[in-house]
């Protein structure tokens, strides 16, 4: 995997845990797609992703392991079809750690996931950027 911003620490602030942006992931869906059904997903990522995080967070704070796990899962979904693999992997740990009932840690690991937003964010509008030879805007 090929990552646009090196990897990111997870919640420890010691572990890489993933690119930010599946390049090869990119190109395969450019093949497959075309640039404006991808540019789609991205503005449908956009809209939704604030409101996804938003929840998580009402989630950490409101201690409810069951309603972050859940939530962290709409992350991965939202995630995973763009290749944005540092924000995918990092809710699956959470999604994981809420399983295991580990609720102190899925909290803490949840607590990063507003900063990977805005790196994922920020990636595709590079990404985007680059296709179109203008300067990106997250």
């Amino acid at each position: 995997m090929m990552s646009s911003n090196g990897p990111a620490a997870s919640g420890s602030g010691e572990t890489p845990i993933g690119p930010v942006l599946d390049l090869e992931h990119m190109a395969d869906l450019l093949d497959a797609m075309g640039a404006e059904a991808i540019a789609e997903l991205i503005g449908e990522f956009k809209q939704s992703i604030q409101a996804r995080l938003a929840g998580v967070m009402e989630a950490v704070e409101a201690e409810d392991v069951a309603v972050l796990g859940q939530r962290a899962h709409g992350m991965i979904s939202a995630a995973s079809p763009l290749g944005l693999m540092e924000l995918a992997l990092s809710a699956r740990e959470v999604e994981r750690l809420c399983f295991a009932k580990d609720a102190p840690s899925a909290r803490h690991l949840a607590r990063t996931l507003p900063a990977l937003v805005e790196r994922a964010t920020r990636s595709l509008a590079d990404w985007l950027s680059a296709r179109s030879g203008r300067p990106g805007q997250s």
